[in-house]
């Protein structure tokens, strides 16, 4: 075999080797980048959930009151016909509150409200203006349910703005399956086979026939 001939052969051969060594290459990468998606898909939904169940343990007392003071408030409008609030919160907020933080509740209870109102309030479980100041207390928002407020608000905008991102990763990571690597994989190594084969050659013909129409 002639030394021009084994030159051939060798170039050929490290064309096709480059095209081997390119696509496991690509492979690896696009492995390297489905792992890392995997990764920040794994720390989002961590970091989702650490929110959402922080959210929940600061909102749990949250609604417990709140649910006390709805229910309370449904008894106190059906025995005293109460209709001036127009919710829930208005009524603690307008009414027992400030009953609350001066000292005529005791007034009220033993010398402004009839002994039906007493009786009414009997009904709903006070039998003294203690127990209704003591209950009162317990159910009224307070400075730390504030604060307790706006931590829940600022992780609900921190979840918020995660949830996109989670699902633009989760769909980005949909894109990778295994079938999905392998056609991309496949697809590259035809590409550089025909850049490096095919294309060449008549990139190279089309060279040469120019030069030899311009001899």
């Amino acid at each position: 075999m002639k030394l021009h001939t084994k030159k051939i052969i060798a170039r050929e051969f490290l064309f096709l080797l480059g095209c081997c060594i390119l696509t496991i290459l690509t492979y690896l990468a696009i492995v390297g980048y489905s792992s890392i998606l995997d990764y920040q898909i794994q720390q989002s939904s961590n970091h989702y959930t650490e929110l959402r169940n922080e959210i929940q343990l600061l909102n749990e007392p949250l609604k417990k009151k709140s649910l006390v003071r709805n229910q309370f408030y449904e008894r106190y409008k059906s025995l005293f016909a109460v209709d001036q609030y127009e919710s829930s919160d208005e009524f603690w907020n307008k009414n027992l509150k400030s009953l609350n933080n001066s000292d005529s509740l005791a007034h009220y209870w033993n010398y402004k409200w009839t002994q039906k109102q007493i009786e009414k309030l009997n009904e709903l479980g006070f039998y003294n203006w203690l127990d209704f100041k003591s209950f009162i207390n317990k159910n009224l928002f307070t400075k730390s349910d504030a604060e307790n407020l706006k931590i829940i608000r600022k992780k609900k905008a921190q979840r918020k703005r995660i949830s996109p991102k989670l699902a633009d990763l989760y769909k980005e990571k949909d894109e990778l399956s295994e079938k999905e690597i392998y056609h991309k994989t496949k697809l590259t190594f035809i590409t550089l086979i025909l850049i490096a084969f095919p294309v060449r050659y008549i990139l190279i013909f089309s060279v040469w026939s120019i030069k030899t129409l311009k001899k």
